[in-house]
């Protein structure tokens, strides 16, 4: 998909309403959202990171039809919250999650995700591309350290427009910000893949036919 309209991260912890923010321009060009909207549609709370939750229900309700893959039981951390994900994702990064994220309100979104996603599975970039293939824009969580070939880790969303044999294109909200952005293929997977491949995701949208 060709000409996504790009919107940069005004901060540190807006790259995924900055997502949201490009695809709903794609999809709905007369419609203008405010930063104080897209937070309200998304549970977005000051200096925390933002989960994907609350926005797939909110734009499934708009009209959207989502698609989510990841190997990760919301059903689980529903119930188990920190220790799940000290299990699943081994103690630093989980201690990171859990320090910049507001677990009770995550555990009582999960709950009510529940009914739109399927068994835990890990995407392939094949899955990417046949999704793009119908019409979907594409939301990948990456290690933006990884992202950007430097140790660390940091979690971050990117909106996936196009993959062609050699890159990945993607609009990167930043910071710093980097409309337009061409990834090795092998690069992407490295930062998509966080600590293994089962650490893979993706979320896509389209409006509903």
């Amino acid at each position: 998909m060709k000409n996504v309209p790009f919107f940069p991260n005004p901060d540190t912890t807006h790259c995924f309403q900055c997502c949201i923010r490009m695809i709903l321009k794609q999809f709905q060009p007369y419609e203008k959202y405010s930063w104080a909207q897209l937070d309200r549609l998304t549970g977005k709370k000051p200096g925390l990171w933002t989960w994907s939750l609350l926005g797939l229900i909110e734009l499934e309700k708009m009209g959207f039809e989502v698609r989510d893959w990841e190997d990760f039981d919301y059903a689980r951390f529903s119930v188990e919250g920190a220790p799940y994900l000290r299990e699943r994702f081994g103690d630093e990064i989980a201690e990171m999650q859990i320090k910049f994220s507001d677990l009770p309100h995550e555990m009582e979104n999960a709950k009510k995700l529940l009914p739109f996603v399927g068994d835990p599975k890990s995407p392939k970039l094949s899955d990417v591309v046949q999704v793009l293939s119908e019409g979907f824009l594409v939301i990948c969580n990456v290690n933006l350290y990884s992202l950007n070939c430097q140790p660390g880790y940091s979690g971050h969303f990117v909106l996936v427009y196009e993959v062609d044999e050699a890159f990945v294109h993607m609009h990167d909200p930043g910071p710093p910000a980097a409309p337009s952005r061409r990834v090795p293929i092998a690069e992407f997977e490295k930062a998509w893949a966080v600590t293994s491949e089962r650490d893979r995701n993706m979320m896509a949208f389209r409006p509903k036919r």
